[in-house]
């Protein structure tokens, strides 16, 4: 028999394996949270792109009220392209 070897007892062997399945368990806990907090992250994300998005709508809907002209009817021009004009022409500056 090789002196390297280190003899483990019957009840040494269960424990360990009583800690290797603890410590599994453990990581699949750890898993789980990292999942639900990255799903948490895209969330606040997402409400923070909206919430900009929302800035953006008010702020060409300042922008528009500053251009001196009449409050379009349904049906003139489609006001989005005026909107697409002035919010290109603010993302050039």
């Amino acid at each position: 028999m090789n002196k390297n070897k280190i003899k483990i007892v019957k009840d040494e062997k269960i424990y360990l394996e009583d800690a290797m399945t603890n410590l599994g368990k453990m990581i699949e806990e750890k898993d789980e949270k990292i999942i639900e907090l990255k799903k948490d992250v895209s969330m606040l994300r997402t409400e923070k792109d909206d919430s900009k998005e929302n800035l953006n709508e008010i702020n060409l809907a300042d922008e528009f009220k500053y251009l001196d002209i009449e409050k379009p009817k349904l049906s003139s021009t489609p006001v989005i392209f005026i909107f697409i004009y002035i919010r290109e022409k603010k993302l050039k500056k």
